[in-house]
């Protein structure tokens, strides 16, 4: 063992023992006494004594090139002051002359600086510059979009600087090892290259250390300091595994699924309306009624969000009451709809509570220059409405200080190239009446469909919220090879069967809205168990087998975990009930997304079994090809058949093995991903 690496151990001991012969003096002087302490002397001693070896052994440990030369002269030299200033008070407290008793406090309080700042530096050496004042914890590790994220400089430089580079930056490379720059990594340290075998994990110096126990030596980070998750382990593996790519994006690489787990863990929303979000709680639907019930339209942003929009359009009657309401839940207002109205000047100031807002419709209302002023200054609005109003030019001067402002409706005619050019300066797009589709007087925003899940055994509710009051609300239920009706909806009402449920907002004198769309389906047989025959491909294998009937339905998202993926190949699944039951259909979900290249299922063939044993075929549905579509959409097929006894289901779902014609790539190989398979 090299003496020099005692000085971690002995460095403490002058610390404590001359804080301690401090505070001893300090009480020794609330009374004070001509009788001499040697108690307080023999501590003085001692850590003169600890000082001096602290010293020496510093001054070795420091000879093996591994730290800052500045930040290690520095600490050096004020121990050096340290270890004199320690003797000096020993031998000064041991003197009974007038000069000695003079000099001696002062000097003491001295001492007390130089330990502190001899500390400092010597935390800078092994911390890092500014550690005193750094947070303590773990950055987190934050991506936006995480499949265009670069590997290495948005994933593993982070987690590098998180957990390791305390010990290996600039001022402290322990080991010789840099961890802060691509040719500080490649080049390795005092054990060479942290790459040296890329096919085998368990010899990869970097990927073998993260995964030694913690007690062995030669665990990294090292026992006491903060350790890596078992994710970060994971994300550190695969980018080894992966020929430690330093220019790749995570699209580029192969995942298995643990691994797409971490790295979706690592994307967060960082939009405006979500981080707002994050702040709130959802308000209490009691609330909500009670604010409608008073006149004032108000509404969930989406299914479970915490934020609102508020609705007052057309109103003419609108008074600081209809706003006095409203601020009930203004810190949940998104969107404001105050178009059509007779908002005014007057009423501008009542906006101010509404600090939330990122879209405000002003369009056609009754506001002017003076009652934009008089708008607060709101932070976060990114859509602003002003076409139709009695604003003039000067308008441009006041939204220009709106930091979020994106989107601006209003006449250009109004505006001058000064104005154009300001706006632009600001990067904030102007827009026309004939471009101003989000917030056009004859458009109405579509209603939205509230539901405890979307899978049920028996019946679900299903509540349609409408967003525009005076308005009428209709809704359908779809469902293949079945009519379909049109109902004026009144209230909440119960579904029965599987389908879509499809609903439109209407008014008179008003483009009714596009429709809202949510699947539903019914699980009327209790499945026990699941099985395919080829499993799916591997990057898209959810929870295997029993994917099909965990009552999950996937998004729009095809890697979101909930989707088994068909890649030129059939899904053959054989479904078992708890017990023999009389079905009549089966269904099946599934995700429709040329883009990527998955496409509907293009036939179906089901079977039936008594014992589990024998099959035999019960329906076959052939389906045309795909027609040309760039869009997204989950759905469902239902195969119905005669009402039958059966233990065992088996279906296959045909995939149409090769991408069509009309696609950006034709021939290429093509998904099926299937999410449910519902037995009624």
């Amino acid at each position: 063992m090299q003496i020099g690496n005692l000085h971690p151990l002995l460095v403490h001991l002058p610390i404590g023992i001359i804080i301690l012969a401090f505070l001893m003096e300090l009480w020794r002087l609330r009374k004070p006494s001509n009788t001499k302490d040697e108690t307080i002397q023999f501590v003085l001693g001692v850590g003169a004594l600890s000082a001096i070896f602290s010293l020496a052994t510093g001054l070795l440990l420091g000879d093996n090139g591994s730290y800052d030369p500045n930040l290690l002269s520095d600490h050096k030299w004020m121990a050096v002051a340290f270890t004199i200033a320690c003797s000096a008070l020993f031998f000064i407290k041991r003197r009974d002359a007038l000069w000695a008793k003079k000099i001696y406090h002062p000097l003491f309080a001295v001492t007390v600086i130089l330990l502190i700042i001899t500390g400092h530096f010597g935390g800078n050496i092994t911390h890092g510059e500014g550690f005193l004042f750094k947070d303590s914890t773990s950055a987190t590790i934050e991506i936006e979009d995480v499949d265009k994220a670069k590997v290495y400089a948005d994933i593993v430089q982070p987690i590098f600087n998180n957990k390791c580079v305390s010990c290996h930056n600039a001022n402290k490379t322990k080991g010789g090892l840099l961890l802060t720059s691509k040719a500080a990594i490649l080049k390795g340290g005092d054990s060479g290259s942290l790459f040296d075998t890329l096919n085998d994990i368990a010899n990869n110096l970097l990927a073998h250390r993260l995964i030694l126990p913690i007690e062995n030596e030669d665990h990294m980070p090292p026992k006491g300091k903060l350790q890596l998750t078992d994710e970060e382990k994971l994300l550190l593996q695969w980018w080894v595994k992966n020929q430690n790519c330093f220019d790749c994006i995570v699209a580029d690489l192969q995942a298995d699924k643990r691994t797409e787990e971490a790295l979706a863990s690592l994307e967060v929303d960082r939009s405006t309306r979500a981080l707002i979000a994050k702040k709130l709680e959802a308000v209490d639907p009691e609330t909500l009624e009670k604010i409608r019930q008073q006149g004032i339209n108000v509404a969930p942003l989406a299914a479970d969000s915490p934020l609102l929009i508020a609705n007052l359009s057309r109103r003419k009657d609108l008074t600081e009451d209809d706003f006095d309401i409203l601020k009930e839940v203004d810190d949940h207002v998104v969107e404001l709809n105050l178009a059509h109205s007779n908002f005014d000047d007057n009423l501008a100031k009542q906006l101010k509570s509404f600090k939330h807002l990122t879209k405000l419709q002003l369009q056609y209302s009754a506001l002017t220059d003076e009652g934009l002023k008089k708008l607060p200054k709101l932070v976060h609005l990114e859509s602003l409405n002003l076409f139709g109003t009695s604003v003039s030019e000067r308008v441009v001067g006041n939204i220009t200080k709106m930091p979020n402002l994106r989107d601006v409706y209003l006449d250009p005619t109004t505006l001058s190239n000064k104005e154009f050019a300001s706006l632009h300066a600001s990067q904030i797009s102007l827009h026309g009446k004939e471009l101003d589709s989000l917030f056009a007087s004859s458009v109405l925003t579509p209603p939205i469909i509230v539901a405890d899940g979307e899978i049920f055994n028996d019946s679900i509710l299903i509540t349609i919220n409408n967003v525009f009051e005076d308005s009428k609300t209709f809704y359908r239920i779809e469902r293949p090879q079945k009519d379909t009706l049109e109902f004026e909806y009144h209230g909440s009402f119960y579904l029965k069967q599987s389908g879509f449920v499809a609903a439109y907002a209407a008014k008179e004198g008003w483009q009714p809205s596009a429709p809202s769309r949510r699947m539903f389906l019914k699980s009327g047989a209790v499945i026990a168990n699941a099985s395919y025959a080829v499993p799916p491909h591997k990057k898209y294998s959810a929870a295997g087998a029993k994917t099909l009937f965990d009552k999950k339905r996937g998004t729009d998202n095809f890697v979101d975990g909930n989707w088994l993926g068909y890649e030129r190949s059939h899904l053959l699944a054989t479904i078992e009930l708890q017990q023999p039951t009389e079905i009549s259909s089966v269904a099946v979900g599934y995700l429709s997304a040329a883009d990527s290249w998955i496409f509907s299922p293009v036939g179906y063939k089901v079977w039936g079994s008594v014992d589990g044993q024998h099959f035999k075929h019960i329906k076959t549905i052939d389906l045309p090809p795909n027609a040309p579509t760039t869009g997204i959409e989950r759905n469902l097929f239902a195969i119905d058949f005669p009402k039958t006894k059966l233990k065992s289901v088996r279906i296959k779902v045909e995939n149409q093995l090769k991408n069509p014609d009309w696609h950006q790539n034709p021939g290429g190989d093509s998904f099926i991903f299937i999410d449910e398979i519902v037995v009624n």
